[in-house]
């Protein structure tokens, strides 16, 4: 499901912790580690850390006194490069000197074209699949109109939060729109269409997936295991989210 329309997600990988003394040091030497490795074209120093921006891969490497960060555009180059970006956070970790994670997160946002679904019946479908039927709450809404589904629960050995929400395409765009450091994305904002494609392509009528996996009290050497099974798992969650969507109408494919 992802893979059909990974150009549709967007990624976030955060890793918090407690900082030490010497902070600010090791901090140099952790983005140094990163940076030789990653080679991004640009790069930036402020009161909140560092930020290592590859435009052309849609990638951000964001080192802060509390937090390590990536951002995507696309699920490729986060999946593609699963490797290399586990050397690169496991590197910031280690030279940073943290041993210890207090947060440890995956998260995609997944804007997912139902064929030729309307806003409208995607969220007909809503009741009836993951929701009692439209017609047992009419006495409370009338016929609803639009709906957001907030489920909490476990995966694996992860802490998981899975957000459903039927979105018409003026919805997307503006969700899209308000994306953490979407700005820091492009390299010339009024020449660099990224954006704008992007945009363009997610705005559409879908079923807006939205997948955060996460652990607490979690050591560095488990980052990686972490960082697979995230992965992993939103696959999975993805998919299963809409098969129990389409599981009231006949199947099609997507």
């Amino acid at each position: 499901m992802l893979n059909r329309h990974s150009n549709r997600v967007c990624t976030i990988f955060i890793a918090d912790f407690e900082p030490l003394i010497g902070f600010a040091r090791k901090l140099s030497d952790a983005a140094e580690a990163v940076q030789s490795a990653l080679q991004a074209p640009s790069w930036g120093f402020g009161t909140g850390g560092y930020l290592l921006r590859h435009i052309s891969r849609r990638f951000l490497f964001i080192l802060e006194f509390r937090r390590i960060c990536t951002q995507t555009l696309g699920l490729d180059d986060w999946q593609n490069n699963l490797s290399q970006n586990t050397h690169l956070i496991k590197t910031a970790l280690e030279k940073a000197g943290v041993t210890k994670l207090k947060r440890l997160g995956f998260k995609t946002t997944a804007y997912l074209p139902q064929g030729a679904m309307s806003h409208a019946e995607i969220c007909a479908l809503m009741f009836g699949s993951f929701l009692a039927p439209a017609t047992e709450i009419e006495s409370l809404t009338g016929k609803p109109t639009d709906v957001l589904l907030h489920l909490y629960g476990k995966h694996k050995n992860m802490n998981l939060q899975l957000n459903l929400n039927p979105m018409t395409a003026a919805q997307v765009a503006t969700s899209f729109m308000e994306t953490p450091n979407l700005e820091q994305f492009v390299e010339a904002q009024l020449l660099d269409p990224g954006i704008r494609e992007f945009k363009a392509t997610v705005s559409v009528d879908c079923l807006c997936v939205e997948v955060d996996l996460h652990r607490k009290d979690v050591n560095v050497g488990d980052v990686a295991l972490f960082l697979k099974e995230s992965l992993d798992g939103t696959h999975t969650l993805t998919e299963s989210a809409v098969h129990t969507l389409q599981s009231l109408r006949p199947k099609r494919v997507l």
